[in-house]
């Protein structure tokens, strides 16, 4: 799991797997339902971690919540984290109890309950997500639609099927609401940079600080059967908290809120980049459009001249046959010229010899 990783997500794996390795040696074995794209085997690297799941490619089992096909007490502990509140309200009892069935030691329930601070701050992050992505939220709209989890329920659930319970608040809707406007920025502008460094800087100090203050979007509920709860999650908690400087609610949002700042200034950046690009470009469209103009018309002047020319053409035409016709006259008369010249020739010798032959027989006489 990358420290960037979306610290909604990453915590209450996070705090899932400190939880496991506090009670479960490893190998474990583990199972995780609902565990699709989830980091639970990243993050126990030592234990065989078993994923079940309705979808994903990622998953070693396709099955059900309702109905694991594991005999009974197969795994030290199961966990499902983020499963209840995206799925009705009818089933949860028999995943619950399914859950109970499978483990041999413990259970981790992870996701947020039903209170009213988390109910109001759902609504409004679905709001505004709505508004600004254009579209509903996917699995904020299925929490509504199935409604949250009651914590009490769990418990009383867990504590009926043989284990001593605790809950762990994690996620304060303090910093889990306007993290979720972080995230949205981010996503509907491509900058993500501002948001990474704030995820990361909450995975490192904010679990070991203030995130067990204000009020807990999320509750990470651990069942043991044989042992205290309370104290596992009292050790936990307490190497977290060593773990680092840690990060108060205010000390987090601060950085959040600076990190949407950052965000939007970019936004703003990248607006004026792309004004000055689309001014220039409309610079060269107008130099481009007087080029155009001063060819269209040289083509204009073209193609008159060529109408010109193509309209003289019959003309040059008859007066080429013209041309033609007394040139054939003209070599007519030079060749009757040339034949009445070698006739004069001709009789020139003629009376040049009969010249001489008359002198000659003079001078015999």
């Amino acid at each position: 799991m990358e420290l960037s990783t979306d610290f909604d997500r990453s915590s209450r794996h996070l705090l899932t797997a400190a939880l496991l390795r506090e009670i479960a040696e490893p190998p474990g074995p583990v199972l995780e339902i609902g565990g699709s794209q989830g980091f639970t085997s990243d993050l126990l690297p030592n234990y065989k971690v078993t994923v079940t799941d309705v979808v994903g490619d990622d998953v070693a089992v396709r099955a059900n919540a309702a109905a694991v096909p594991f005999r009974d007490g197969l795994f030290a502990a199961v966990i499902a984290l983020d499963v209840l509140e995206h799925v009705p309200a009818s089933m949860r009892p028999t995943i619950l109890a399914e859950m109970a069935r499978l483990a041999g030691s413990a259970v981790i329930i992870a996701g947020p309950c039903d209170e009213p601070a988390i109910r109001d701050a759902e609504e409004r992050t679905r709001n505004l997500y709505r508004y600004t992505a254009g579209r509903p939220h996917r699995w904020l709209g299925e929490h509504n639609d199935y409604g949250l989890p009651a914590l009490e329920e769990i418990e009383r659930l867990l504590e009926e099927a043989g284990f001593a319970v605790t809950s762990i608040p994690t996620n304060p809707v303090e910093v889990w609401e306007p993290l979720q406007l972080l995230n949205f920025a981010a996503a509907e502008t491509g900058s993500g940079e501002p948001a990474d460094r704030v995820h990361e800087l909450l995975n490192l100090r904010f679990l070991g600080g203030g995130d067990q203050a204000g009020t807990p979007y999320r509750r990470i509920v651990l069942g043991i059967r044989d042992g205290d709860p309370r104290a596992a999650a009292s050790r936990v908690l307490q190497s977290l908290g060593r773990q680092g400087t840690p990060l108060s609610i205010a000390e987090a949002n601060l950085e959040i809120n600076r990190a949407i700042a950052e965000t939007f200034r970019e936004v703003v950046l990248a607006r004026q980049r792309l004004e000055r690009f689309l001014e220039r470009k409309q610079a060269e469209t107008v130099g481009l459009h007087d080029v155009v103009t001063e060819r269209a018309t040289e083509l204009r002047q073209l193609t008159r001249a060529y109408e010109r020319a193509r309209s003289e053409l019959p003309r040059l035409e008859a007066r080429a046959r013209d041309l033609e016709a007394e040139l054939a006259s003209a070599r007519a008369d030079l060749a009757r010229t040339r034949d009445e010249a070698e006739q004069a020739v001709a009789l020139v010798a003629e009376a040049k010899a009969a010249a001489v032959t008359a002198n000659a027989e003079s001078e015999l006489t």
